[in-house]
């Protein structure tokens, strides 16, 4: 005859297992897309081109909206997004340019460091990771905008509105990981 050792306790382990059985995964889980930090494009080259502009913001909201407000982070939220992720090469200042097809169009973009983050991170530590943020627009703000010291940039945040289209060149470190979001304002 068998001794149970552990009365009543078979029971239990099944019931705690089971769920962990049947949702593996969890429920609310989403495929990351171009449009969400988790789905960024790793841009391995020095020159990128996108095909086509994005719509709405992806599966996921990384950036809080009413942040519009430096050093926090210069974003109103996600419009139009697309995510870009590069890990540095060698050290240096990094200069970025924004070009798009249409110069009427206006370009709000972040460049978040992620060396020792996750995109899980930004939404609820934005002050942390935002490396460089620019939100420029209206007449005369639109069109090509960056990180260049070269072009006039002399902050790391500028806020939405009326300010410099350009940022100060960014020091990066060679094994250092970036994110870069940038939203289509006008569409």
């Amino acid at each position: 005859k068998k001794q149970n050792y552990f009365p009543g306790k078979t029971l239990q382990v099944f019931i705690l297992l089971l769920p962990a059985i049947l949702f593996p995964f969890g429920s609310n889980a989403q495929q990351p897309t171009t449009q969400d930090c988790l789905g960024a494009i790793p841009v391995c080259d020095y020159v990128y081109y996108e095909e086509t502009t994005a719509s709405g913001y992806g599966n996921y909201f990384e950036i809080p909206n009413g942040g519009n407000n430096c050093p926090n982070h210069c974003m109103d939220g996600e419009k139009n997004s697309r995510w870009y992720v590069f890990t540095v090469i060698s050290s240096g200042n990094l200069k970025l340019e924004i070009t798009p097809v249409i110069q009427t169009a206006d370009y709000d973009w972040a460049v978040w460091n992620l060396t020792n983050y996750k995109c899980e991170d930004i939404y609820s530590h934005p002050n942390w990771l935002m490396s460089s943020c620019n939100a420029a627009g209206g007449p005369g703000y639109q069109g090509t905008t960056g990180i260049s010291s070269n072009n006039g940039g002399n902050a790391d945040c500028n806020n939405g509105g009326p300010t410099n289209k350009w940022n100060v060149d960014l020091p990066v470190y060679e094994g250092e990981t970036y994110a870069v979001v940038v939203s289509d304002w006008t569409q």
